[in-house]
């Protein structure tokens, strides 16, 4: 979460700035390697949510083998 949070206020930051070069304004572009950031921070993080909230199986035994009496 905090990766994603970096990569999207750097995004913010650097599309921000401007500069003025023999009268004509320039700006910088975001590269590809920013966006593999984002797009990957953010299947990390979802990813990893995902499996901590999946439940598990603690006394080793798997589901559905359970014995009976």
């Amino acid at each position: 979460m905090i990766c994603l949070g970096i990569a999207i206020y750097d995004i913010m930051d650097v599309s921000s700035h401007t500069a003025e070069f023999f009268g004509e304004t320039i700006g910088v572009q975001i590269g590809w390697g920013l966006w593999l950031v984002v797009i990957s921070s953010a299947i990390l993080f979802l990813t990893s949510t995902t499996v901590a909230k999946k439940p598990r199986n603690r006394d080793g035994i798997p589901p559905g083998s359970e014995v009976r009496n």
